[in-house]
């Protein structure tokens, strides 16, 4: 036998920003988010977060905007383009965050992080961001939200632009497929976090003698440093082993904010997962 998956109503979402903001609602702190033709992808008009009457924008932001909830389909990818110019150093960026009921999942950060030299300034032309939903199953109820982040250094710049996001989607009736397993499995919640972050890591399948003393769950920074190591037993194949870390390298210094990597690891098998630490 085998199990049907029908799909029933529209799926998926898609706007160019040029019959206004209905398909959005927009809020948060110091709110800068609006509709601009300052600049565009296609054809005329974009989510600008910055102002109007100079192109800049402001210190100590918090901001958002997030789609209405949408039917996500099997296997859907989020594409947007995305223009934006931020100071080096800093911490002023966006957070590509997908909302699914109580629950949020940040898929990147895209902005400063750098101490380097603050008159210079990252800048990017227009540029095409994807990232795959597959976690997510075929009618599931979801929002994208895109929040804008700035510190207080006093460091400015003209801001982000977002334009013809698209949550690729087509309504089809599928055979339903064997799940498949994989060696090694990562979770991480909350992510991003500001003071500690639960690591679920499982070995689904038996070591091999050989490597059945080798399970290493490392996290690394941006530039690849090591700066976390965890001894983690080989003796729970199957089965859940939480880890507790509170942001702190191997000495138990705190680490700076920004983007780390957790990697789980059993001889050839390789498993990563990206964890954001916030202020």
């Amino acid at each position: 036998d085998q199990d049907i998956v029908l799909l029933v109503g529209e799926t998926g979402f898609a706007d160019d920003m040029e019959s206004g903001s209905g398909l959005w609602t927009t809020g948060g702190t110091n709110n800068q988010w609006h509709l601009s033709a300052r600049r565009a992808f296609s054809p005329s008009n974009s989510w600008y977060c910055g102002q109007e009457s100079n192109g800049l924008y402001i210190n100590n932001m918090n901001c958002y905007i997030q789609t209405i909830p949408f039917m996500v389909d099997h296997n859907a990818t989020l594409e947007f383009m995305r223009w934006f110019e931020v100071p080096i150093y800093g911490s002023d960026g966006i957070y590509v965050i997908i909302v699914h009921g109580s629950e949020s999942d940040t898929l990147n950060f895209i902005g400063t992080g750098g101490a380097l030299d603050s008159n210079r300034a990252i800048q990017g032309n227009w540029f095409r961001d994807q990232y795959p939903l597959g976690q997510y199953s075929g009618g599931d109820t979801i929002q994208l939200r895109i929040a804008f982040k700035s510190d207080y250094d006093g460091e400015v710049a003209e801001g982000f632009y977002i334009d013809d996001v698209n949550i690729q989607a087509a309504t089809y009736i599928t055979d339903h497929e064997e799940k498949k397993i994989y060696p090694l499995t990562l979770e991480i919640k909350p992510n991003p976090f500001r003071y500690s972050v639960d690591i679920r890591c499982v070995i689904n399948t038996p070591l091999p003698e050989q490597t059945a003393s080798r399970v290493d769950l490392k996290i690394y920074d941006v530039t690849g440093s090591l700066v976390r190591t965890f001894n983690v037993p080989p003796s729970y194949t199957g089965l859940p082993l939480s880890i507790n870390w509170e942001g702190q390298d191997n000495k138990g210094r705190r680490l700076a904010p920004g983007i780390y990597f957790v990697v789980l690891s059993s001889g050839r098998d390789v498993t990563t997962r990206k964890v954001i630490l916030i202020q």
